[in-house]
């Protein structure tokens, strides 16, 4: 008998299990039900299939037994990732919503459209940090232990070019995950609950430490985490010296990345460190830097980069009395909002 978490049960099947994505039906020997959708053994194969919920076209018996607690949550998963793929992605969140209070299961191919259609409707808002853990859902759905490799984020650091750690506001909103991450994702969590965090952390240069030993640990030199350090490092910690030594990294990050968005990310970063520095030619540098990215943005840059960009220098401007500017460059910002080239929202 196969063995499967989280299953209903585990029964010898008396008919085909159909999908919509296919007309060919699967015979299976051996069928179960579970969070993640139709677990299938195939007639002689000795590894199981999950087929997702928004896949399952119509189970064995005609949703009888233990199939029938399932099959409202199946027309639901099809309901919202059709809504998504046409395009209403506020139409589809109501349903991943009530999908995602159903469905306790963290991994697997329904976990992942769950999570792609929750992400996709809060990069709709302005609050990005609402985001972020639909983004690490994405990967925690994708599976531990590989790169995530898919629509929407970058494939080779799994980062996602519009979330950027680094919030003008620091909303003090309290990122608190529903189930375990691995350790990737916990440091990225971890990253962007400082980025996102509203007050200054009396500890916080030693909880970069820590993270930075720990992304040692992890083995690989990781692109993606490091960038993601450099620019909390940069924008967050308290020591000057570590400030100055991550804008120096950053920097040279922004003269030899081959990908927009990073460049970008790197020059905003630097522009917000300097802007929150004493020395006033520091911050008229930062101001400048950020102005760069919002007047010559790289392709694949994000619109919310560019936003977020005309934001810090505006907001400086103000606190010098040079509004006159500050409203050039929001306006700059809001005309300019054209997609770039394989630029995401």
């Amino acid at each position: 008998m196969m063995l499967v978490l989280g299953v209903a049960a585990v029964f010898l099947a008396s008919a085909p299990v159909a999908r919509w994505s296919s007309a060919v039906p699967i015979e299976a020997d051996e069928i179960a039900y579970s969070d993640q959708g139709v677990v299938v053994r195939p007639t002689g194969e000795i590894l199981p299939v999950v087929i997702p919920w928004y896949d399952v076209r119509s189970v064995p018996d005609s949703w009888a037994g233990d199939a029938a607690a399932y099959q409202d949550i199946s027309q639901l998963a099809r309901d919202a990732r059709q809504r998504r793929q046409r395009g209403d992605i506020r139409g589809a969140a109501k349903l991943y919503t009530q999908l995602d209070q159903k469905l306790t299961g963290v991994r697997g191919e329904q976990a992942f459209d769950i999570a792609i259609g929750l992400l996709e409707y809060n990069l709709l808002g302005e609050d990005h940090a609402a985001a972020v853990l639909p983004w690490l859902r994405v990967l925690r759905a994708a599976g531990t232990g590989r790169q995530y490799q898919g629509p929407l984020l970058d494939e080779r650091t799994s980062l996602h070019p519009a979330l950027i750690p680094l919030f003008l506001n620091n909303s003090g909103q309290n990122l608190v995950p529903n189930g375990e991450f691995s350790p990737r994702e916990q440091l990225l969590l971890e990253y962007y609950q400082i980025a996102i965090a509203h007050d200054e952390a009396e500890d916080i240069d030693s909880r970069l430490d820590e993270l930075e030993q720990r992304i040692r640990k992890l083995g690989d030199r990781d692109a993606g985490l490091l960038l993601v350090h450099e620019i909390v490092s940069a924008t967050r910690a308290s020591d000057p010296a570590k400030r100055l030594a991550a804008r120096e990294q950053l920097d040279r990050t922004a003269r030899s990345a081959d990908v927009g968005w990073m460049i970008d990310w790197s020059k905003l970063a630097i522009g917000a460190s300097l802007i929150s520095e004493d020395d006033e030619n520091q911050r008229e540098r930062g101001v400048v830097a950020c102005i760069g990215v919002v007047v010559d943005p790289e392709d694949g840059t994000p619109n919310s980069i560019r936003e977020l960009a005309a934001s810090f220098a505006a907001k400086y401007l103000d606190s010098t009395n040079r509004s006159q500017y500050a409203n050039i460059i929001t306006m700059t910002a809001l005309m300019g909002n054209q997609p770039a080239t394989g630029a995401t929202p």
